[in-house]
């Protein structure tokens, strides 16, 4: 993190930003910098510095995306640095997730568990997700490009969408795992309830950033340009979500072990990849599809930062929650 937090700050000084753009960047990369030392400092009992650090990377790293993207946007940053500032954005947002998430205690009792037990959970999966977009958006450029920005859309679209996925999921799943609702029918609501905000919320926060960072736009008013086999796969990825990964979560009910939890994961990466794929297509129009170019090797690394946010490292945090 410090280390990530230097380049971060001397980019910021040789980027040709404005005045109050190079302020924000430069505090973007003192938060890093406090975060490595709050981790480094934790020692043998991490939790509590973990949690800081986690969070204090999690917002420099999001100042650090925004303005950076804003400047590019404008036309004050030249490519190459615009690019390189990119970089530094994935690693230390799965830096930051993974502090944030990690350093929280399994959750040995679900019975006892609270709400805020599952924020550590719903932050790798909304930072794992927006990553997983990310890769997906920029594996079809023939070089990486630094996205958009639009304050708008990231926070009455892509902000909101992720408080259904982290808050109102959370309060959800945090009364089922304290209550344990016995019989069938009162865990198959239970389940879907879980899953059916999971769509939705994906949806809103998806829309959101595809706005944001592939269009610039103001979502609330570009809508939705529409494609037939775009929005089948979307709709179907929707299912899939709710009824075969809620599905097998309501089969294992009972059961924990290592095997259930990437099961798990990994049917959320799967849905969750045709999700994406298939919004994207209904709001830009195009056929839906995962074009390959010259991008697709830095691609493909941010793909896998955010499938070890969304696969070991959830399973992580989750601990023993079903």
């Amino acid at each position: 993190m410090v280390a990530l937090a230097a380049v971060m700050t001397v980019m910021a000084f040789v980027a040709p930003l404005d005045a109050d753009a190079r302020v924000a960047e430069t505090a973007a990369g003192a938060a890093a910098a406090l975060a490595g030392a709050l981790l480094l400092a934790g020692g043998r009992s991490p939790q509590p510095a973990g949690t800081a650090s986690g969070g204090l990377m999690l917002l420099g790293s999001l100042v650090y995306f925004a303005v950076t993207n804003t400047e590019f946007q404008g036309g004050g940053v030249p490519y190459s640095t615009a690019v390189a500032q990119f970089v530094t954005v994935p690693i230390g947002l799965v830096l930051g997730a993974t502090a944030f998430a990690l350093n929280r205690p399994r959750l040995d009792r679900p019975t006892t568990a609270r709400t805020g037990d599952f924020v550590p959970d719903g932050v790798l999966l909304v930072v794992g997700t927006i990553l997983l977009g990310i890769g997906l958006g920029q594996i079809g450029n023939e070089s990486l490009m630094p996205p958009k920005w639009n304050w708008v859309s990231f926070l009455g679209l892509t902000a909101t969408g992720a408080l259904v996925l982290i808050v109102l999921r959370g309060a959800v799943k945090s009364t089922l795992n304290r209550d344990r609702p016995s019989g069938w029918q009162r865990r198959s609501l239970g389940v879907l309830a879980t899953e059916l905000l999971l769509v939705v919320g994906l949806a809103v926060m998806i829309y959101g950033a595809l706005n944001n960072l592939v269009l610039g736009a103001n979502g609330f008013r570009t809508g939705f340009k529409g494609n037939d086999d775009g929005l089948a796969l979307w709709m179907a990825a929707g299912l899939f979500l709710v009824l075969v990964r809620g599905g097998f979560k309501l089969s294992s009910w009972n059961e924990r072990g290592l095997g259930r939890g990437v099961v798990r994961e990994l049917l959320y990466v799967a849905g969750v990849f045709a999700f994406i794929v298939g919004e994207r297509s209904v709001i830009s129009g195009k056929a839906p599809g995962v074009p390959i170019d010259g991008a697709w090797p830095a691609a493909v690394v941010i793909v896998l930062g955010a499938i070890f946010l969304l696969v070991p490292a959830r399973m992580r945090a989750k601990g023993r929650e079903a």
